[in-house]
C-alpha cells in the first residue's frame, strides 16, 4: 500500500511540475520559478518507493553497515 501511495503522489508531483511551468509560476517576491519544488518531492517519493519496494524483497537485511 505504500508502495503505491508514494509512486502516486510522485506521479501527481510530477503532473503538477508541468502545469506550474507551463503556466509560468513564479514565487512572489524574488519571481523565481516554482516548478522545481514539486520536483523535487516526486524524486524524494519515488525514493521512497523504491526503499519500501526493497525493503518488501529483502526483509530483515541491513542497506547500509557501520
Amino acid at each position: 500500500l505504500m508502495i503505491a501511495l508514494f509512486a502516486l503522489l510522485s506521479e501527481q508531483s510530477v503532473h503538477y511540475a508541468w502545469r506550474l511551468q507551463a503556466s509560468g509560476e513564479v514565487s512572489a517576491t524574488l519571481q523565481w520559478p516554482v516548478f522545481w519544488m514539486p520536483l523535487v518531492v516526486a524524486f524524494c517519493s519515488g525514493a521512497s518507493a523504491l526503499v519500501v519496494l526493497h525493503n518488501l524483497f529483502h526483509p530483515g537485511k541491513v542497506m547500509i553497515k557501520p
